[in-house]
C-alpha cells in the first residue's frame, strides 16, 4: 500500500481517523495513534480522549455495579418483614418487597454479567 497523498512513497501506517494509508512525512504519532500531519491530528486526538474516558467511566461503573442491587434487596427485606410483622393490608407491602427482592437478584445476576464482558475486553 502507498501513501494517499504521496503515490510513490510506501505507507507506514493508516490514519486512526480518516483510514487512509500514509508515509512517514504524512504521518503524525499522537501516541495512541497514526493521524494525517495536515487534517487529522486534531480528530485523532480526541478520539483518543474519547476512548480514555470511557475506561474511567467502566472502571467507575464496575466498582458501583452492586450499589442499585443492594439497595432493592435491603429495602425489599425490610418491605417484606414490614408486611409479614402487621395485619391488615401489610400483606401489601410483603408482597411488594417479595418483588423487589426478585427484582435485586435479578438485577444483580445481569450486573455480574455486564461485568464479566467488561473484563474479557
Amino acid at each position: 500500500m502507498n501513501c494517499y497523498t504521496h503515490n510513490d512513497a510506501p505507507a507506514i501506517g493508516i490514519c486512526k481517523h480518516c483510514n487512509k494509508g500514509i508515509c512517514l512525512g504524512c504521518s503524525a504519532d499522537t501516541g495512541a495513534g497514526l493521524a494525517c500531519r495536515a487534517s487529522c491530528v486534531e480528530e485523532v486526538e480526541g478520539l483518543n480522549s474519547l476512548i480514555d474516558r470511557n475506561k474511567q467511566t467502566t472502571a467507575f461503573q464496575r466498582r458501583n455495579a452492586y450499589l442499585f442491587p443492594t439497595f432493592f434487596g435491603l429495602s425489599g427485606l425490610l418491605f417484606f418483614i414490614f408486611g409479614i410483622t402487621n395485619e391488615g393490608r401489610a400483606g401489601f407491602a410483603a408482597v411488594m418487597g417479595a418483588g423487589f427482592m426478585i427484582f435485586a437478584v435479578v438485577y444483580a445476576y445481569i450486573v455480574s454479567r455486564w461485568a464479566s464482558g467488561v473484563d474479557r475486553r
